[in-house]
């Protein structure tokens, strides 16, 4: 069993990434993540077998490193605008929010001014937080550290 990455080490980590491999490129990794996050997703609605949890957990760490290329700050204000989510309908909100925070990307590729791309990526954190309550959040901290420490093996 491997140890859990304190979330100060995530940071590092998820840091690391960014300086090695670039901003742009770990910005289209991101969208990349998202989009395999919407396939498992939909798969799951088409009662098909899928790989959510594997999903969901690059998608947590993605959505750290967007956090460190776009300002974590203002990621934890548009934070304090939304609310937990509960009720139905989990993966469709969810394949709705990995959609804008990608055309999110996408749009701070082309033009640097992005506001909402802060709001997009706590949107998607929160939906990753259900996610992880109606899945399996055990495998899926299991999955994201053993991620975690292939990647700082890396960089």
């Amino acid at each position: 069993m491997l140890d859990k990455v304190e979330h100060e080490k995530e940071i590092i980590i998820c840091q690391k990434a960014v300086n090695a491999f670039g901003f742009a490129i770990q910005q289209v990794v991101a969208m990349e993540e998202l989009a395999e996050l919407i396939s498992a997703l939909s798969s799951e609605l088409k009662n098909e077998s899928n790989n959510i949890e594997e999903e969901t957990a690059d998608v947590e760490i993605m959505c750290l490193q967007l956090r460190l290329m776009y300002g974590s700050s203002k990621v934890d204000e548009a934070h304090e605008n939304i609310y937990e989510f509960n009720g139905t309908g989990l993966i469709e909100l969810t394949i709705k929010r990995c959609a804008l925070l990608q055309q999110s990307i996408s749009k701070s590729l082309r033009d640097k001014q992005n506001d909402s791309i802060f709001w997009n990526i706590a949107l998607v954190e929160n939906s990753c937080r259900a996610l992880r309550k109606e899945f399996n959040g055990t495998e899926i901290e299991e999955i994201k550290q053993a991620k975690l420490e292939r990647l700082k093996g890396v960089v």
